[in-house]
Order: C-alpha cells, then structure tokens, then sequence
C-alpha cells in the first residue's frame, strides 16, 4: 500500500511541476522577467528565471492532498504507520520555506539585496527551531553529542545559511544546483525507507517529482522553442533550505546504532555544494572583497576555465559528490566521524588542487599562444602571476 501511494505521490508531483513550469515560462515571456547574458554568466541569450517558482507550489499542493488522501482513504493501517509528529513537523517546514520562497520570487521578480535573503534565510531557521526541528546531536563531531537548546538553536542557525547560500550560489551551469538536489534526495529516500522514516520518504519523493521535470526543461530546453528555464533564487533558496531541513530531521530521528555515523547518512551528500562555498568565502575575505558578491571562483567555474563543456563539468561535479558520499559512508563504517572529516577534506583539497593545476595549464597554453612567445622568462613570468592570483 505504502509503494503504491509512493508512486502515485510521484507522478503526481512530476505532472504538477510540468505544468507550472510550462505556464511560468510563458509568463516570463509576456511580462519580460529573464536572467540577461553578463561578463560572468554561461548563457548567451535571456532565459526565463521562474523555473523554480514549481518546486515550492508542487511541495505543498501534494503534501497537502496525500495527507488528506491518506487520512480519509488510506486505510487505518496506513495511517498509523506515519508519524503525526513528523507530518507535522514537515507543515512546519514549508511554512518556514515559505519565507525564503516570498524573498526569492521578490529577488527573482524586482531584485534584492543579499542583506534581505540573510534575513530571510534566520527568519526561516527561527520557524525550523520553534516547531522543535533543531540539530539535537553532533553525533561525536568534534568530540560532542547531545546538545541543549541553546547550542542547537545555534548550529541550526549556521546550518541553514550555510546549506541555502551553497546551493544559491552552485546554481550557476545548467542542471547543477537541480542535480545536486535530486542526488542528496535520492541519498535521504533510501536512508529513510532503510530506517522506517515513511513520512521523510514520502516528502523527498514529492520534492524529487518536482525536480524531475525541471532538469529536463533546464539542461535540455531551448531558448529559440521557449523550453528553457532558470530556477532563479526562487528555486534555488527552497532547494537548498529542504535540503537543510530533511537532513536534520534524518540527523535527529536516526539512532546511533548503524555501523554508519548518523551525521554522515544525514549531511555527506551536501559536502561539495557547502565545502564549495566555504572555500569561495574564505578565497573572496582573504582578497577583502564582499563574499556575497559574485565572481567566477566556484568549482564549476574552474572546471569550464579548463575547457570543458557544461554538460561535462556537470557530469564531472556530480561523479565527484557520489565519490564523497561512498566514501565518507566506508570511511565512517571503520572509524569515527572526526577522521571521517578530515579524510574528506584532505581529499577535497587534492581534487582542488588537481583543479587548479589543470586550470593555470589552460590558461598558460592560451596565453603563449596569443603571445607567440615561448622564452623562459616569459614562461616564468606569467605562471608565478597566475600562482598569486590563486593565492
């Protein structure tokens, strides 16, 4: 019974998200609201920013009707299998994505600061923590546990500006943010069908049914047919906010009986999007620039600086999170979950590097051959100056 409201749930959500997108992006067309070409973007041509405005509409509307439909046609048996509590606590997390929805149509319809989105980004967090969703359990991190209120309220806090500007700001080729997404989705549905979470089950195949369709209209739509769509900070600030809030819920309900830390199956799959963003902060403080102000410093930047194509870099990206996420689960199976960490790290750094090297080859081959000079001290010159801009 269980599986087959699953799959109704699914299509559901996929026919829903289909149609608002196919209406959003002709309302984009008729009112002129589109992502314009400028010096640091990929795409050429204006494409309608609405895409992700379907993601928050589907959420709810089928949340909304599978409850209702579970609750006077399921079955007694259906219904006492999900927990009131979690079904409650998954309203109150659309409430809370429900702010964050409002500050992305605004930034995506008018523009707005990015001082307004943090706002919106705590006003969400403090929803989160007054419905009682809350990091209860670092899990050994660091050497900590259980925490009280006051620490959780915290790191919840951090967590969730951390989680939604990661993905606002990795939302830069085609598909990428919407991968990511459906990938830490697809990690929570089988850690929660695993460990009996059948109401985080339910809700992560809602919000994958409304990606689905994205990801087609995004990687594979075309501007000249009125096919293509962004997500814009609309999608982007849900995606990353349920991303947050499913992983704390899955972070808190586990018990630290499986061999495989509960911190890791809640948190290992979002480890690029927020190691990405760390590293681009830190890189725009040293530089004293305004972290929030975006340049070409994020991973898929590189990547396409060393010539390879969107769908390449996506491709590449997206193998790169799997790697993280197989890993930290063998790693977490012998060890604890400080080791865990800083093998991830340690092995981040190396793919960075890897990176970065590959980059200043690229552009050293582009400049010599403008140049035409391949003397020494030409070479030289020109490789310690891309070395310290790196730096």
């Amino acid at each position: 019974m269980f599986y087959c409201i699953s799959i109704g749930i699914l299509l559901l959500s996929i026919t829903l998200s289909w149609l608002i997108i196919k209406h959003t992006i002709r309302f984009a067309y008729k009112k002129d609201f589109f992502d314009k070409p400028n010096f640091r973007k990929i795409h050429k041509k204006p494409i309608p920013r609405l895409g992700g405005f379907s993601f928050y509409i589907t959420s709810v509307i089928s949340f909304v009707l599978t409850i209702f439909f579970i609750h006077f046609w399921g079955g007694n048996l259906l219904i006492n299998e999900l927990n009131r509590e979690e079904i409650s606590a998954i309203l109150w997390g659309l409430v809370g994505s429900s702010f964050l929805f409002a500050f992305g149509v605004t930034d995506d319809l008018t523009g707005i600061r990015y001082r307004t989105k943090f706002i919106g980004q705590m006003l969400s967090a403090v929803i989160l923590c007054a419905s009682g969703t809350w990091i209860n359990n670092l899990h050994g991190l660091f050497g900590v546990y259980a925490l009280s209120a006051w620490e959780g309220y915290l790191i919840t806090f951090f967590a969730v500006v951390l989680v939604t500007n990661a993905f606002n700001f990795i939302d830069g080729i085609d598909g990428l943010a919407a991968s990511l997404c459906l990938l830490t989705l697809i990690n929570i549905l089988i850690v929660a069908l695993l460990h009996d979470q059948k109401v985080i089950a339910l809700f992560s195949i809602i919000v994958i049914g409304s990606v689905i369709p994205f990801l087609y209209f995004n990687i594979f739509g075309k501007p000249e047919k009125h096919t293509k769509t962004f997500m814009g900070d609309t999608g982007s600030l849900f995606l990353g906010f349920v991303m947050c809030f499913l992983g704390i819920k899955i972070n808190n309900n586990l018990l630290p009986i499986s061999h495989i830390n509960p911190f890791v199956l809640a948190f290992s799959s979002l480890i690029i999007p927020c190691f990405d963003v760390l590293r681009v902060v830190m890189i725009r403080l040293y530089k004293k620039r305004n972290p929030f102000i975006a340049d070409k410093s994020h991973i898929h930047h590189l990547l396409l600086a060393c010539n390879l194509s969107q769908h390449k870099t996506l491709a590449a990206i997206n193998a790169i999170a799997i790697s993280f996420i197989l890993i930290s689960y063998v790693i977490s199976y012998f060890y604890n979950l400080n080791i865990v960490l800083v093998a991830l790290f340690l092995l981040w750094v190396i793919v960075m590097m890897i990176i970065y090297r590959n980059y200043i080859d690229k552009k050293q081959k582009k400049t010599i051959w403008q140049s035409k000079n391949y003397s020494l001290p030409f070479l030289a010159a020109h490789y310690s100056q891309d070395v310290k801009l790196l730096k």
